[in-house]
């Protein structure tokens, strides 16, 4: 898809893989790695659409709001 080679997606299928998805529309290949290291009972690099769970969602969006640079790989 054209978002294959954005948002640190960097095989064929990664912009459809790893879609928007949750209440922030998180998105890409580096960003579902950040999550899958704060949330590893998510097995999100696996199962991309568990970022689309309600509850996890909002943990998600819990977790993005305290650490609002959490997108760009740095936390605070």
């Amino acid at each position: 898809t054209a978002d294959d080679n954005k948002y640190g997606n960097n095989q064929t299928g990664d912009g459809s893989r790893y879609r928007r998805r949750g209440l922030f529309g998180v998105r890409g290949r580096a960003m579902y790695q950040r999550l899958q290291s704060l949330f590893p009972q998510y097995n999100i690099m696996n199962n991309p659409q568990s970022a689309a769970i309600v509850e996890n969602a909002a943990n998600i969006a819990v977790e993005l709001w305290r650490s609002p640079n959490l997108p760009m790989g740095k936390t605070d």
